[in-house]
């Protein structure tokens, strides 16, 4: 849903018919996640998350590898692969995304992106940062950072091939304390092909988790959701985890 909002609203080149079933489609994705108006959204297909039993997050960081394009380059979802933090309930999601735009006459259509993102179930309020074409083989780092003196967070996502970098700074919403970490897989194809090649899956390494400014061991548990193609969160060790799913692209 986040990489359809995102498109639906920056993109001026997506022709009005198909942007029209475009918005329908996120209009029905909107009626669907407004009776929960949490995460997770519909959209996951598996997810992994440590929750922080009401401690303050105040660092997480992560690294992963733009995997090789789908043999389907031009299906119906838009992959993501990302990791954010929220509240309890989970209603405030920072994140810094890896994507696969697969809408058609959009900008980066067929390509890998990059940015920093901010989603709000209360009001569906959605907020990015630049946007970073990259490609398969690039080393994607991320983190997100609590600075008390402001009480918000800093965003950040590198392409350490290329050097570039975003950054994003969210100010936390009165009375919400973060405190879980999400690794997610989201949205669901029609083919299992729009999926990379399931040989190399994706694995999001040397994890780091901070709470009230000390390191502590994650403990993650693995979840599928709406899930297709068997996708699969695999918590290798606290700073490693691996998705996996199936199709025939290798």
């Amino acid at each position: 849903m986040i990489v359809c909002i995102l498109f639906c609203l920056k993109n001026t080149k997506i022709k009005i018919t198909k942007m029209i079933k475009i918005l329908l489609c996120c209009l029905l994705v909107l009626f669907v996640v407004v009776v929960s108006a949490n995460d997770p959204a519909p959209t996951w297909l598996a997810y992994a998350k440590s929750p922080g039993n009401g401690g303050l997050l105040t660092f997480v960081n992560a690294t992963w590898m733009v995997p090789n394009y789908p043999s389907r380059r031009f299906g119906s979802s838009s992959p993501g692969f990302w990791f954010g933090i929220e509240p309890s309930p989970a209603t405030n999601l920072i994140q810094p995304i890896l994507a696969y735009n697969t809408i058609e006459d959009a900008e980066f259509y067929g390509d890998y992106t990059i940015f920093d993102g901010y989603f709000q179930w209360s009001n569906f309020q959605w907020s990015h940062s630049a946007t970073h074409k990259v490609s398969p083989g690039d080393i994607i780092n991320g983190w997100v950072k609590y600075d008390k003196s402001s009480n918000s967070y800093a965003c950040y996502i590198t392409d350490t091939n290329s050097g570039w970098s975003a950054t994003m700074n969210i100010k936390v919403p009165s009375g919400k304390v973060y405190t879980d970490t999400y690794f997610v897989v989201e949205h669901q194809p029609n083919s299992c092909e729009e999926l990379p090649p399931a040989k190399a899956g994706m694995t999001f390494y040397d994890i780091e988790v901070q709470i009230d400014y000390k390191t502590v061991t994650p403990n993650f548990k693995p979840y599928k959701f709406k899930d297709v193609c068997d996708t699969t969160a695999v918590i290798k060790d606290p700073s490693t985890i691996e998705f996996t799913w199936t199709n025939s692209n290798d």
